[in-house]
């Protein structure tokens, strides 16, 4: 279990009756069973589910299950996260408190379950939001009806001669105006409906579900894990299409640069050249269909490597998930599947050429015609950044710069909710860039992003850490560490993990208050603190897992290190320049930060949704959050007994004081908390009042 909102404690999970089956008609012949609520469609009434499992089956759609992105949308729509304790995020963190572990989708008593979650969160009865979810009339489908069509020898609205008849028409008789006529609309129609001869001829109408040689299905594996991610790719939602790119050169605003490349070429051209000349055949129609799909402008060519331009991030990003995904249903040659560079996994996350895509946003410095060609170039900074961007990145992979990401990262449900994994700041090398703070050229450091389309992703959640050498049966596609000169600062697959770790919270007293009366100041002073903090992290090995107006999670890998963080931390914020107006407003000494640590297991690490910073789940975080919740402000606690057991000290002038077993709100048995004593520069060591807990229950 995980308690994290607001550190308030969790709501367990009620079971749920499941709802009675429906029974069969009695009298014969048989029949079939009522169709589901379907949605609404422009022009027709829509078909209300009347209980609460008619709306869950509404939104399964042709599922059995639902996922998640179906259940914040069932939420939005019913307007449950709507007011009364529940913001937009809490749907995401809901599911995923019911749905079992290593799966993506919930059943109906799961969902029920989740319906007593969110109203015990709104602090109403669950009759109230199972009456709100009971009147849905099923997915809310936002478009836009099409106008009547009238044509040109519609004679309601003539007038004058022509409200008789008209004149003459000379030498065309009436029978065959009549054909004419009768020709335009379909026999026993509506004078408003389109003819099935102009239906043929611009395809409106028709049924476009017949598949391209470059989109037919994998071979299913036999394995059930392979079965899974195979339905899941098959129905997975692919980001909308968007309008296509004008090929008219823009020199005044952003634009996305996608550099794509296939691992292995090669190896794959020597090992059979036929076979993958069909390959790359099904590799190039795959690339310029989607691009065509979403806006893209085919720049340039080099081989198998693509470079393309995008109007907005959005439509660069949904361009490389979408490519991802629909390389997966190509029917390669079964020589190229044959090779390890395009071979098919057990776990169907990996089926033939492996396309590593790099993209950036940012100004092109020039935009010039090719003299042959006649197709625009794009040059400068921005775009040889892409191209270092892509240089980093292993088959398969999509990596974004940490400025492209942050233009899509509010839109990653439009996106299909791929899975963010952060992968920390590197130094790039590649001609052409430049470093923006230091102005070096041909390097320069940057923060990269790493996305996965959602039914290719890893299932980090299934590692298991209780036993060590312990491994997980989950699939999907994880990559090698990225490419780069040196990593300057960590990413998810550096954050601390094992069988035990040490978190630890930081809470800044009196900053939301600060924030909140002087919004300047109070950002001013906590820019200083988060460098001050992310400074000691560099030096003491520690990990940022979140911060939020200076409350940080924070996570170690052992309480050595916790303890040299609060030890430097507390000396360091002493000696910042704060300003005048800080210490006039109560804050004498500047910003000052409770400490509390806390070490054992974890539940499970995964990656945030959004952020893709390393993400803890088990009784370790909430027992944490109460320790630091207890801490003075300027005040190191640590919690357990293992802080007096042999605890390596940062300093000969500290120590570790052992202040008693206190109970804390929310947590059972007692917990044993101490203190590091840290000395001012005259040695003399500052007392605190304590410990703001429900008592103590022990020395």
């Amino acid at each position: 279990g995980r308690a994290r909102d607001g550190f308030e404690d969790d709501v367990n999970s009620r079971s749920v009756s499941p709802m009675p089956e429906s029974q069969a008609p009695a009298a014969p012949p048989p029949q079939a069973p009522p169709p589901l609520p379907t949605p609404s469609r422009v022009g027709q009434p829509p078909v209300m589910p009347r209980t609460v499992e008619d709306t869950f089956r509404a939104y399964c759609g042709t599922r059995p299950d639902m996922d998640g992105s179906s259940f914040a949308k069932l939420c939005k729509d019913c307007h449950l996260a709507e007011g009364g304790g529940l913001n937009s995020s809490d749907p995401d963190l809901i599911f995923r408190k019911v749905q079992p572990k290593g799966q993506r989708r919930i059943d109906l008593q799961q969902f029920m379950a989740a319906l007593q979650l969110i109203a015990s969160k709104k602090g109403v009865n669950v009759s109230v939001i199972n009456r709100a979810v009971s009147a849905s009339m099923g997915p809310v489908l936002k478009c836009t009806k099409a106008d009547a069509v009238r044509f040109h020898d519609d004679k309601s609205s003539y007038t004058g001669t022509h409200a008789n008849g008209g004149p003459d028409t000379g030498s065309m008789s009436a029978s065959a105006g009549n054909a004419w006529s009768a020709s335009l609309r379909a026999e026993g129609g509506d004078d408003d409906t389109l003819p099935a001869l102009i239906r043929r001829c611009t395809g409106v109408g028709e049924n476009s579900g017949s598949r391209s040689p470059t989109r037919q299905a994998t071979t299913r594996s036999d394995t059930p894990e392979a079965g899974k991610r195979f339905r899941r790719i098959s129905s997975c939602a692919s980001p909308a299409p968007r309008r296509s790119s004008s090929p008219i050169p823009k020199t005044s605003d952003e634009l996305t640069m996608v550099f794509t490349d296939v691992q292995g070429s090669t190896s794959l051209w020597e090992a059979n050249a036929s076979a993958m000349k069909q390959a790359l055949d099904l590799h190039d129609m795959t690339i310029r269909r989607v691009a065509a799909e979403h806006g893209g402008y085919e720049v340039t060519t080099e081989g198998d490597a693509f470079q393309m331009r995008f109007d907005t991030a959005f439509d660069a990003v949904a361009f490389c998930l979408n490519v991802q995904t629909e390389l997966m249903r190509c029917n390669w040659p079964i020589e190229t599947l044959a090779h390890p560079d395009a071979s098919r996994s057990e776990d169907n996350a990996w089926n033939g050429l492996r396309v590593r895509m790099g993209v950036h946003s940012g100004k092109p410095a020039m935009v010039t015609q090719h003299e042959m060609t006649k197709r625009w170039r794009y040059a400068g900074p921005s775009v040889a950044m892409a191209k270092a961007v892509e240089g980093t990145c292993h088959g398969g992979q999509i990596v974004l710069s940490h400025e492209c990401y942050q233009l899509v990262h509010g839109d990653l449900m439009k996106l299909g909710s791929p899975q963010v994994v952060d992968l920390g700041e590197h130094e790039l090398e590649g001609q052409g860039i430049a470093d923006p703070g230091s102005g070096v050229h041909g390097r320069a450091i940057v923060r990269l992003v790493q996305l996965v389309p959602e039914a290719l992703a890893y299932d980090y959640s299934c590692e298991a850490w209780t036993e060590p050498g312990a491994t997980t049966s989950a699939g999907g596609r994880r990559f090698p560490p990225v490419i780069s000169v040196r990593q300057t600062l960590p990413g998810f697959d550096q954050s601390p993990c094992g069988s035990s770790i040490t978190l630890c919270f930081a809470f800044t007293k009196g900053a939301q208050d600060l924030v909140a009366s002087a919004p300047a100041l109070g950002a001013f002073s906590l820019r200083i603190l988060r460098d001050c903090v992310r400074r000691i992290l560099q030096e003491t090995g520690g990990y940022e897992c979140q911060e939020d107006e200076g409350a940080f999670m924070l996570a170690f890998q052992n309480m050595g290190e916790a303890a040299a963080f609060g030890f430097m931390l507390h000396r360091s914020l002493k000696t910042q320049p704060w300003p005048a107006e800080l210490k006039a407003r109560g804050f004498a000494g500047g910003l000052k930060v409770a400490v509390g640590a806390l070490s054992g297991g974890y539940t499970s690490r995964r990656p945030h949704f959004s952020t893709g910073r390393a993400d803890y789940f088990g009784t370790i975080v909430n027992r944490t959050a109460r320790i630091a919740a207890s801490a003075n402000s300027g005040q190191v606690l640590m919690g357990g007994e293992e802080p007096l057991a042999g605890l390596p000290l940062p300093d000969a002038t500290c120590s570790v004081q052992r202040l008693g077993a206190f109970s804390l709100k929310g947590i059972d048995s007692p917990m044993v908390l101490s203190e590091l004593r840290i000395p001012d520069e005259d040695g003399r060591f500052e007392e605190f009042p304590e410990p703001r807990t429900k008592g103590r229950v022990a020395d």
